[in-house]
C-alpha cells in the first residue's frame, strides 16, 4: 500500500496554493528567512547576517517580523504555513528569503538546509516551490517576495538532470492577480553575489532603502537596483516582476528613526519536528501545491485521514474549506464559460471546408447549441464530396470509393485537374467552383479497342512453282480468326535467299 506522501505525491501538480486563517486588517508582517548552514552544499557566509539586518530594517519602519534563520524543509513548510494564517487580511506582507535556490523546468524553488538533492526529480518533494510562497501570502492586499536567492548554486551542477532542464540562477516569474511583486537579487538566469562583508550587495543596498526615506516601493525597489549594479560595478542588475496598476503603495508604515535600532530581535526556538509531524509537513505542502480546487480538496482530505493526531490538522481543515469554496464556484462559473468556449470555437470552424474539423468541434462540444449546425455542415460538405469524387472518376482521374471522405487520393486527383486546367489554385482542397469546373469538364473520348487477331496457316499441298523473281514458291491456305470471326484465304510463301519460308 503507498504512503499518504506516496499518494499525494502522484497527484501534486507544483504550481499550488497555500491560503491562510483571517487576521487583524492594516497590519504589516514580514517573514525573514537565512539560510547559511547547508548539510549538503557550500555553507554561504551571508544569508544569515542578510536575514537578521533586513528583519532589524523591517521592523524599524513598522512591520511584524517572524525571523527563522536555516530552516530545513519541515520547517520551512510550518514557518510558510504558520506565515499564510498571520498575513491573510495584512495590509502589507513581505518575503525575504536568502540562501540557495534553483530552477527546474521553468520553475523556481527555495532549498532547505537538509535537501539532499541527487536527481532533478527529487526537487519537487526536497525543496519550496516559489508558487507555495506566492499563495502563502495570497490573503494580504499587498504582497512581496524578495529572494536573494540566485547565489551560485554547487547543487544544481551535481543533480542527475534527467529529461529535466535545470537552468543557471532562477526562472522569471509572472505573479499571477496584481498587487503582488517579486523581486530577484539578479535578474532571470544570473548569478548573484554572496558578497566579502557583512552583507551580500542586494541585501545591503535593501538595508539602506529601507532606511532610507519613505518612498513608493516602485521606486524604492529601483534604488536597490541601481546602488546593487552601483555596489557590483554592473555584474549584478537585480529585476522586479509582477505589476500594481495605478495604486501607490509603501513599505514604510512609521519612520525608519522612530524605533531604535538596537530593538533586539528575539530567536525563535531552533525547530524540532518529530519524523512523523516531518512526513506530515511534507504531505501537507504537497497537498496545497496543487492548482485545481477539487483536486486539492481530495488530496487535503487524504492527509485528514492519514495523519489524525498532527498539529496541522487545523491548516488543512482551514485549506480544505476554501478549496470546497473555491471547487464549487468553479462548478457555477463553468457552464458560462463553456458557452462562450463553445460559440467561440464555432465562429472558428464554421466556413471550415474540414469534416474532421467540424467533427472535432462536435466532440469537443456535444451539447452546444451550435451542434445542430455542425451536424448540417458536415452533411452538406460530404454531399460536395461525394459530387467531386463522381465527377473525378468520370473524367479518369479517381478510382477509390465514392464515399465522400475527402483523403489523399481524393485531393491527388483535384490537384491533377487543376493543373490541366491551368488553374492558379492548386492544393486539392474542394470548394464550389471547383465543382462548377468539373462538372463543365468534357469527358475524355476512349481509344477503340483493336481486336485480338489468332492467324493459322495450314499446308494446302499445292505444288511448288517459280515466280516472277526465280524464287522457290508454294501455295497455302491460310485462315485469320478476329474477333471470334474466321476467314479462309489463299496464301503463297517463297523461300528466301538463307533458305526460310516468307509468307506473302
Amino acid at each position: 500500500m503507498f504512503s499518504i506522501v506516496q499518494r499525494l505525491m502522484a497527484v501534486a501538480i507544483l504550481t499550488g496554493a497555500l491560503a491562510a486563517s483571517p487576521a487583524a486588517w492594516a497590519r504589516s508582517v514580514a517573514l525573514v528567512i537565512g539560510n547559511s548552514d547547508y548539510k549538503h552544499a557550500a555553507v554561504l557566509r551571508n544569508p544569515g547576517n542578510d536575514a537578521e539586518d533586513i528583519a532589524k530594517a523591517l521592523k524599524a519602519i513598522g512591520f511584524e517580523v517572524t525571523l527563522h534563520k536555516n530552516l530545513r524543509r519541515s520547517a520551512l513548510v510550518e514557518a510558510i504555513d504558520k506565515f499564510g494564517e498571520a498575513s491573510s487580511g495584512a495590509e502589507r506582507a513581505v518575503v525575504y528569503f536568502a540562501g540557495h535556490g534553483i530552477e527546474v523546468d521553468g520553475r523556481n524553488f527555495l532549498i532547505p538546509t537538509d535537501a539532499k538533492l541527487i536527481h532533478a526529480r527529487q526537487v519537487s518533494t526536497r525543496a519550496m516551490p516559489l508558487a507555495v510562497v506566492l499563495d502563502a501570502v495570497s490573503g494580504a492586499t499587498f504582497r512581496l517576495v524578495i529572494l536573494d536567492a540566485c547565489r551560485d548554486n554547487p547543487l544544481a551542477r551535481k543533480i542527475t538532470r534527467g529529461t529535466r532542464n535545470i537552468g543557471r540562477g532562477l526562472a522569471r516569474v509572472e505573479p499571477r492577480g496584481g498587487q503582488t511583486m517579486v523581486a530577484f537579487a539578479a535578474a532571470a538566469g544570473a548569478l548573484a553575489q554572496d558578497g566579502d562583508g557583512r552583507n551580500s550587495p542586494y541585501a545591503k543596498a535593501l538595508i539602506e532603502a529601507l532606511k532610507g526615506e519613505k518612498r513608493e516601493v516602485r521606486l524604492l525597489l529601483g534604488g536597490v537596483r541601481d546602488r546593487t549594479m552601483a555596489l557590483t560595478r554592473g555584474a549584478q542588475e537585480p529585476h522586479v516582476y509582477g505589476s500594481l496598476g495605478g495604486r501607490k503603495v509603501y513599505l514604510h508604515t512609521i519612520a525608519a528613526t522612530s524605533l531604535s535600532p538596537k530593538t533586539p530581535t528575539p530567536k525563535p526556538p531552533a525547530s524540532r519536528v518529530a519524523p512523523r509531524d516531518d512526513q506530515a509537513a511534507t504531505a501537507l505542502a504537497l497537498a496545497m501545491t496543487i492548482e485545481t480546487p477539487s483536486a486539492r480538496a481530495e488530496a487535503l482530505k487524504v492527509f485528514l485521514r492519514g495523519y489524525p493526531t498532527s498539529p496541522l490538522r487545523r491548516s488543512a481543515k482551514a485549506a480544505l474549506m476554501r478549496a470546497e469554496a473555491a471547487a464549487d464556484s468553479d462548478s457555477k462559473s463553468r457552464e458560462p464559460d463553456k458557452e462562450v468556449a463553445a460559440r467561440t470555437a464555432w465562429m472558428a470552424v464554421r466556413e471550415s471546408r474540414s469534416v474532421v474539423k467540424i467533427q472535432a468541434y462536435r466532440a469537443e462540444h456535444p451539447s452546444s447549441e451550435f451542434d445542430g449546425f455542425a451536424k448540417d455542415r458536415i452533411a452538406e460538405l460530404t454531399k460536395e464530396f461525394k459530387a467531386a469524387q463522381r465527377e473525378l472518376k468520370r473524367l479518369k482521374l479517381y478510382s477509390g470509393a465514392t464515399d465522400g471522405i475527402w483523403g489523399r487520393r481524393s485531393a491527388a486527383a483535384l490537384r491533377v485537374f487543376e493543373r490541366k486546367l491551368g488553374s492558379r489554385k492548386v492544393n486539392g482542397v474542394l470548394d464550389p467552383a471547383d465543382i462548377v469546373a468539373l462538372r463543365a469538364a468534357p469527358t475524355p473520348r476512349s481509344a477503340p479497342v483493336k481486336p485480338k487477331q489468332r492467324i493459322v496457316v495450314r499446308d494446302s499441298e499445292g505444288a511448288e512453282f517459280i515466280d516472277e523473281h526465280g524464287r522457290t514458291c508454294k501455295r497455302y491456305r491460310k485462315t485469320i480468326t478476329i474477333g471470334g470471326k474466321s476467314e479462309s484465304a489463299e496464301a503463297i510463301s517463297c523461300r528466301t535467299l538463307d533458305g526460310l519460308w516468307e509468307i506473302k
